[in-house]
């Protein structure tokens, strides 16, 4: 199979994932293509700010999972169960692990915004694998 071939059905797979139609036997596919770059773009975009949405929630339940146990504790002077160090251990992976989430989401948001050829590059080439 051609390298040609194997673009156009990346882009056809793109096209189908974004919900644009083209019509690659006529001569003049730039503007479509340009199209679909410029879609793909926003799409990246717009699920990388999903993500840090969801990272900033699931940190913020994370975190006050553990405010509300530890004061718990405090309150009631008591010593730490079972329960309660499972429950604050379990949060605070969940909250490291957003706050790792997050880190890495915001770097492929800057990443998107300052280098888009980079990330539809990197995009097409898994596709071709």
């Amino acid at each position: 199979m051609e390298v040609s071939k194997q673009i156009i059905e990346v882009l056809d797979y793109l096209c189908r994932k974004l919900g644009v139609v083209v019509d690659w036997s006529q001569g003049n596919v730039m503007p479509y293509v340009q199209d679909l770059y410029r879609r793909f773009v926003v799409w990246q975009i717009a699920t990388d700010v999903f993500q840090i949405v969801l990272t900033c929630v699931i940190a913020s339940v994370s975190a006050g999972i553990v405010r509300w146990r530890y004061r718990y504790y405090i309150r009631e002077n008591e010593e730490w169960g079972d329960v309660d160090f499972i429950c604050i251990a379990i949060a605070i992976m969940f909250f490291a692990g957003s706050v790792m989430w997050f880190v890495c989401t915001v770097l492929e948001l800057i990443e998107v915004g300052t280098i888009p050829e980079k990330t539809l590059f990197d995009y097409v080439s898994s596709q071709m694998r």
